[in-house]
């Protein structure tokens, strides 16, 4: 197994960049600073990626809960012709203890986000055309695709609750917002369950 001090190399390197193939709702369970979250399952999962990379990375490192998925992962990034420096396939609990640092998303509910709406700044990640099917009052639309850069747009004192329609995309847009420092939250169901609880909604 590849060691704590070869990893820590690997990732000062800037051309680096470390991929977490994990399905979206592990991100509510942890995973390690830095990296950012690519799922296997979003096909096409090798030409994404290179869109992800852009022209600051010219390589990557996996990282995966489950053997069978960070070594399937490597393979393609390998096939399609990126560099894999690593693939780290021992969940986080086995990272944590080798001294690297985590990170995890925090959630809540719907029933929550009801009761204690007040408190947050709510964003809806999904795009425009999606707002059709109802949204939240007072909410602010910022398509996934733009959180990164919408930043600006928000304030550092504030606390948000991020909604999509069903739970991945806010986890996403929850991670992006947590490492510039915002206090967000995902909530969990996305609007598909708000709007099955018949709680308020805008069309």
């Amino acid at each position: 197994m590849i060691d704590a001090e070869t990893i820590k190399n690997e990732l000062m390197n800037p051309g680096t960049v470390l991929v977490d193939v994990d399905p979206m709702p592990y991100l509510e369970i942890g995973y390690p600073e830095g990296a950012i979250s690519h799922p296997i399952s979003l096909e096409p999962w090798e030409e994404n990626l290179a869109r992800l990379m852009g022209k600051n990375h010219n390589a990557i490192a996996v990282y995966s809960s489950f053997k069978a998925i960070g070594e399937y992962a490597s393979r393609l990034a390998s096939e399609y012709g990126i560099p894999v420096k690593f693939t780290f396939c021992d969940g986080l609990e086995k990272w944590s203890s080798l001294g690297l640092p985590t990170s995890r998303i925090k959630s809540i509910d719907v029933g929550t986000l009801k009761k204690e709406i007040a408190q947050f700044t709510v964003i809806d990640v999904r795009e425009k055309e999606e707002l059709k099917s109802g949204f939240i009052d007072g909410s602010i639309n910022i398509p996934l695709s733009e959180v990164d850069t919408a930043l600006f747009k928000l304030n550092l004192n504030n606390k948000y609750a991020v909604i999509c329609a069903h739970g991945n995309r806010s986890r996403e847009a929850s991670k992006i917002l947590s490492e510039y420092g915002f206090d967000t939250c995902t909530v969990s169901g996305g609007m598909s369950q708000w709007i099955l609880k018949r709680f308020s909604t805008k069309y």
